[in-house]
């Protein structure tokens, strides 16, 4: 795994067994397929912790003054990896409402949120200025919402 030195080791958990099998976390994918189905989507913790540490310290080594990390959680909206992600202290983006509402519901302070999107609405909005979110404007009718709120 020679391509993997640059980025400091493995990635993704996955390794060739004893068998010469396919293992994920140590644990054989046949069996894990056995015992659970398929498909399974599996994320090991471990793995998502030492991949957010790894991307910071990339960013930091070569970013001075320091670096914030977001979630995009539309890449996967599950709730037990945006917990592990809280408490590595990642912020969070989103689009729309339905991600800023489970965004913000499962942790993450209003001020680690990021707001993006070209269709925000006038309730998200003002979700978002009051829970002192940062907004991407993407339009001059978002200023002038923006202006109302702020009245």
């Amino acid at each position: 795994m020679e391509y993997l030195d640059h980025i400091g080791g493995p990635v993704d958990g996955l390794d060739i067994d004893a068998e010469g099998a396919l293992a994920l976390g140590g644990l054989s994918t046949s069996r894990l397929v056995r015992d659970f189905g398929s498909p399974l989507f599996v994320t090991l913790e471990d793995v998502l912790r030492s991949n957010v540490t790894r991307l910071r310290k990339s960013f930091e080594d070569h970013w001075p003054g320091g670096v914030d990390l977001f979630y995009a959680i539309k890449t996967n909206n599950s709730l037990a990896i945006r917990a592990i992600l809280n408490t590595a202290d990642v912020g969070g983006e989103c689009f729309g409402e339905t991600e800023y509402r489970c965004t913000l519901e499962s942790g993450v302070p209003g001020a680690r949120i990021i707001v993006n999107g070209s269709d925000k609405t006038a309730a998200l909005l003002e979700k978002a200025v009051a829970n002192g979110s940062v907004i991407n404007i993407d339009s001059t009718q978002e200023v002038e919402i923006l202006e109302r709120i702020a009245r």
